[in-house]
């Protein structure tokens, strides 16, 4: 007996431990198997995924043809899933499926139709359809992801659980009496297996509660065998479905569909997919894709029905609006088509309400068109009406009218039911009509009203945004048809004018063809300025004439109007009969003569213009460098002047060493030679201090001669080319010999193998025309005096630069740069004119014209050098910012018997004078920091005491304080810097008037 148990619980425990594994094998095909099912379907969005994307970055054509492919195989392999789905799988993989196949589906229709009038093989589709493949695809994973999650808590749950019961089936072999026990284990065990099961049921439950889609399961009857939670909430309210048929939740019409569909699931055995239009449990009607597909058991035996329904009704009223708008704008672009061919607006505007009519499918249009009194709109254009009213009828302009309100408050009127309307009671021609809704917008532009366009209906309609954008745009053509005519009516009206106004154009004026130059027109003005008889241009090209000093402007001209349609202030040279050239601005534009585009061009002779702005473009450089020039010369001028102060006074104090006196002869020499290249600077500055006396020419260039001579070398040949009878010129007879002799030097330079060069005198009157032609010249008499060589000539673009301070094209070291800068400077601080003329291999001329003086006066003779005396004590109150100028200038004064007070400003000026101080001299600085100039200082000083003899100092005569304060004529100056016994005897000068 035991023996019989023992085998008995042997048998029973093998088998057991067999079985155990088999339930454990079993259970993990099934989750592979359905992980298999999903990944494929994961791998192939994937695919088709990356052939969107590689499309995306291609330009080639067959990219396209890729992603077909990628789809076919996508879905191809969908099928073939589909086809494999059995219980276990169904949920977890219908959910997946409702999320690819909806996306499937709109990749297929916008690769063969396209989106919104853009090509399939456009780039705006490719987007579309990258979005949307990358958009399901993220879905599928994270639905992958749960299904995994599933599938490992199931093994994770029922393996150990298997192998714990396979341990204690091995444990029988200890006895028979276990074995009662074991059954029972194995029972309860098999149990807490099949609520794992349930659990896991449950999990797959929730995965299809939250799909996006209705997912079901149906037996072979018809019968729901599972209904997901968003099938329940659409069809049936959320109740049960599980023993239902379509019937019991449909309506008979749509059941009766439904229920053919499983059928021909069921007989085929094979998927379908349907987009249709299915009632919610709450009345309302969407549109859906339904995807059904056969479930198999274990054999392949067809024993129920799957399927997903995904709500496509946002995207069937988008395609509804889409082909909403294509139809609109087809129309639009129809009419816009028709508004340029058209030239009869009456023709147009019965096109015009057919098309909208057609469009928006509506019974009634209209075109009111105010009349001209401006008492009521005529019906100019309609369709629907009775008829003999279009044309005839009318309607009010006030609030009473649609039409009028629409006027009255420009922007578009509508109208859902006319019968309650309150804004207005609305014409007879609406009510006679029935019209019961309609929209109505105001045709006008620019804040003009032309009439008004209008669409009725004799049933209620809701008009939507789209309808009335699409009916304003319609008014927009409309408009710009009527503003076209009106323009068309008035270009042939001003045609009239135009010959008249063509001809009375104060510039040049041509008509030409645009391509051969052909000549059509020209006027007067055009022939007047260029010098031709009109017989000479007609008919003739600008090639043949050479109008254009540059053909490439001519080019540039019309290419410019080509691309823009007009052109403006073009800057060209034109030539006239003679050769003579001048400046323009041309404008132009492309006008049509005789049914044939021609060029139209104006030109305004600018060649003076241009002139006075190149003037005063050198005038304004060079007073900027004369500006910069003079401030350094000043302020080196204040340098120089301690410099030199400070070596007088240590050659004072060094006796009779000759060495000492000789070092600091040296350092003066060398200082005065620094005041020299100021006095440079500041004559170009036109801040050197002048003497201007009357002066003939021809006796201050002969007395030049024999050290011209000198200086030049025996390879240099001057002449003298004098007028007989020069007009006296009031200047500066110093530093007129300095020019001439700098320009001399700088000839000889030019011609280092010889030459000759020549000094020539003449009286020359410039005009009006010739104070125009230079800068800063006014009209009158002048003294010309050139000078001339016969060197190798300078370029254009060293001409232009000969009068700039430091340019030089001498070698380093052999010439600094400034002789003709002063030149420069000190004719135009005298109100003359200085210019050069040159070219390569022609030699130099350079012109100084030098004004005529206005009285005939002697040349005076210079006074002999003595020494001043000794001051006798008087009181010098010495102005000067500059402390060591300032001690310097006051150590002198005291040497020479002066009592000095000192200051700083005009401020502490004042306080000494506030003070009761006397003083027999007031030496100040013209620039004085404060606020306050000397010549200012000067002014107030003599107001506190009167008599004050006053000696102004500067860094540079003509300075700005000098010219603004308007000092008197009797005003004592000396330029910085000064030595010694120069102020002491200007000092005196102005203490003894008679000190001679």
């Amino acid at each position: 007996m035991v023996a019989v148990l023992l085998v008995a619980a042997v048998g029973i425990g093998v088998y057991t431990n067999f079985a155990v594994r088999a339930i454990e094998k079993g259970l993990a095909a099934k989750v592979l198997k359905q992980e298999g099912h999903i990944a494929l379907m994961v791998q192939e969005l994937s695919d088709l995924l990356r052939a969107v994307e590689t499309a995306s970055l291609e330009g080639t054509p067959e990219r396209v043809e890729r992603v077909h492919a990628a789809l076919d195989a996508t879905e191809r392999r969908l099928r073939e899933v589909r086809g494999t789905y059995k219980l276990d799988t169904l949920l977890h993989a219908s959910a997946m499926h409702a999320t690819a196949s909806p996306a499937l589906t709109d990749i297929r229709r916008w690769l063969e139709d396209g989106v919104a009038g853009h090509a399939g093989t456009s780039e705006v589709v490719l987007r579309l359809v990258h979005m949307r493949a990358r958009d399901a695809y993220a879905k599928v994973r994270g639905q992958y992801a749960l299904s995994r999650m599933a599938a490992v808590d199931i093994l994770s749950e029922q393996t150990p659980k298997l192998e714990k019961l396979r341990i204690g089936v091995l444990a029988t072999l200890a006895g028979i009496a276990v074995i009662a026990g074991f059954v029972i284990i194995l029972a309860a065990r098999q149990r807490r297996t099949e609520n794992a099961l349930r659990q896991s049921e449950a999990k797959f439950r929730a995965v299809a509660d939250h799909a996006p889609a209705a997912i079901y399961l149906k037996d072979a009857a018809g019968k729901f065998l599972m209904a997901s939670k968003k099938y329940e909430d659409w069809y049936s309210a959320g109740g049960p479905l599980e023993g239902k048929t379509v019937h019991d939740v449909f309506a008979t019409k749509f059941a009766d569909r439904f229920a053919a569909q499983d059928r021909e699931v069921l007989d085929s055995g094979k998927p379908i997919e349907r987009e249709t239009d299915m009632p919610l449990a709450n009345g309302d009607v969407r549109f859906f894709l339904v995807n059904k597909f056969p479930v198999t058991n274990a054999d392949g035996t067809v024993v129920g029905i799957g399927g997903v329904n995904a709500d496509i009704t946002a995207r069937q009223r988008a395609e509804e609006a889409l082909r909403v708008a294509v139809g609109q704008q087809a129309a639009i672009a129809e009419l816009g088509q028709r508004a340029l061919a058209e030239t009869d607006l009456a023709r147009l505007f019965e096109a015009t309400v057919t098309l909208v009519a057609e469009t928006l499918d509506v019974e009634y249009c209209k075109i009111l068109e105010p009349l001209p009194d401006g008492t009521a709109l005529l019906l100019r254009a309609g369709v629907g009406w009775t008829d003999g009213l279009v044309g005839h009828a009318v309607v009010g302009m006030g609030a009473d009218s649609q039409a009028g309100f629409t006027l009255q408050s420009d922007r578009p009127v509508i109208v859902d039911d006319l019968r309650t309307e309150t804004r207005f009671a609305g014409p007879p021609l609406l009510h006679d009509h029935g019209v019961v809704s309609g929209v109505s917008v105001t045709i006008g532009e620019a804040g003009q009203p032309f009439g008004v366009l209008g669409v009725h209906t004799a049933t209620t309609r809701a008009f939507t945004p789209d309808d009335v954008s699409f009916l304003q745009t319609v008014a927009n053509v409309l408009a710009s048809a009527i503003v076209r005519k009106r323009a068309e009516e008035e270009r042939r009206r001003l045609e009239e004018h135009f010959a008249k106004i063509f001809e009375a154009s104060p510039g040049l004026a041509a008509i030409s063809d645009p391509d051969t130059g052909e000549h059509f027109d020209v006027n007067d003005s055009w022939l007047s300025a260029l010098g031709y008889r009109r017989d000479e241009v007609i008919g003739r090209t600008a090639f043949e004439l050479g109008v254009w000093d540059d053909f490439a402007d001519r080019a540039a001209v019309v290419e410019t109007l080509r691309a823009e349609g007009r052109i403006r202030g073009y800057e060209a040279r034109l030539r006239a009969k003679d050769g003579a050239a001048r400046d323009f601005l041309i404008s132009g534009e492309f006008i049509e003569l005789h049914g044939q585009p021609r060029l139209l061009l104006i030109g305004h002779d600018i060649t003076e213009r241009k002139r006075t702005e190149e003037a005063l473009r050198h005038a304004q450089k060079m007073e900027a460098v004369g500006q910069l020039t003079g401030g350094v010369a000043h302020d080196f001028n204040n340098l120089l002047n301690i410099i030199l102060n400070s070596l007088e006074l240590l050659e004072i104090g060094v006796g009779d060493d000759p060495t000492q006196r000789e070092r600091i002869a040296r350092a003066i020499r060398a200082t005065e030679r620094g005041a020299a290249l100021t006095q440079r600077l500041l004559a170009f500055s036109r801040r050197q201090p002048l003497s201007p006396e009357p002066t003939n020419v021809n006796a201050l260039i002969e007395g030049l001669t024999n050290m011209l001579g000198r200086t030049l070398g025996e390879m240099i040949e001057i002449e003298e080319v004098l007028c007989p009878d020069p007009w006296r010129t009031l200047i500066d007879r110093h530093q007129l010999e300095n020019a001439i002799v700098n320009l001399a030097v700088n000839a000889r330079d030019a011609m280092p193998d010889g030459g000759t060069l020549t000094i020539e005198t003449s009286n020359v009157v410039l005009d009006a025309d010739d104070a125009d032609r230079f800068e800063e010249v006014a009209p009158g008499d002048y003294v010309l005096v050139a000078v001339s060589d016969t060197g190798a000539g300078m370029e254009p673009e060293v001409r232009d630069k000969v009068f700039e301070p430091f340019f030089t094209t001498k070698e380093v070291g052999k010439g600094s740069g400034l002789g003709l800068s002063m030149i420069y400077g000190f004719i135009k601080q005298s109100n003359g004119h200085v210019s050069v003329d040159s070219g390569i291999g022609q030699g130099t001329t350079v012109k100084l014209y030098l004004r005529r003086a206005d009285e005939e006066k002697g040349v005076g003779t210079a006074r002999a050098e003595a020494d001043p005396p000794a001051g006798g004590g008087e009181r010098v109150l010495m102005v000067e910012d500059n402390p060591d100028v300032r001690e310097a200038g006051a150590a002198m004064l005291r040497q020479s018997g002066y009592q000095v007070v000192e200051a700083a400003d005009g401020a502490e000026a004042l306080r000494h004078l506030d003070d009761g101080e006397p003083f027999d001299l007031l030496f100040t600085d013209i620039i004085l920091p404060g606020g306050m100039k000397g010549t200012q200082l000067a002014v107030e000083a003599q107001r506190k005491q009167p008599g004050l003899k006053v000696l102004h100092t500067t860094g540079y005569a003509a300075d700005a304080a000098v010219r603004d304060s308007r000092p008197g004529d009797g005003m004592k100056l000396i330029t910085k810097p000064y030595r010694r016994m120069d102020l002491i005897r200007t000092v005196q000068s102005v203490l003894q008037r008679d000190w001679t």
